[in-house]
């Protein structure tokens, strides 16, 4: 199955809200052309039919990108902290996490 295929039938059940913020993640990412990677149950749900319900979304940036990254985030309303400097960032609107 791919990826856009998966995208398409999840669209269709439940997870509405978090698909939309999903989508908010990656569209300021790409808008401030970051590169970025996903990860996490979401990909291995793509890739395996393995379900596993998470609330957060796992970007993957490099670490030249995190500052430019976490800017970008909190333009599109995300509260953001650096919680590890050295390994992990995290973006959070509502109850949904990024980054």
């Amino acid at each position: 199955m791919t990826a856009k295929r998966a995208a398409a039938r999840k669209d269709k059940g439940k997870g509405k809200g978090n698909n939309r913020l999903h989508r908010r993640s990656v569209v300021a990412l790409q808008g401030a052309d970051i590169p970025f990677l996903i990860g996490g149950a979401y990909v291995v749900e793509v890739y395996t039919g393995v379900s596993r319900q998470t609330k957060d979304f796992d970007l993957y940036v490099r670490p030249q990108h995190v500052d430019l990254a976490l800017a970008a985030l909190k333009c599109a309303g995300y509260k953001t902290q650096k919680t590890f400097p050295h390994w992990l960032a995290k973006a959070e609107r509502g109850r949904i996490a990024s980054i």
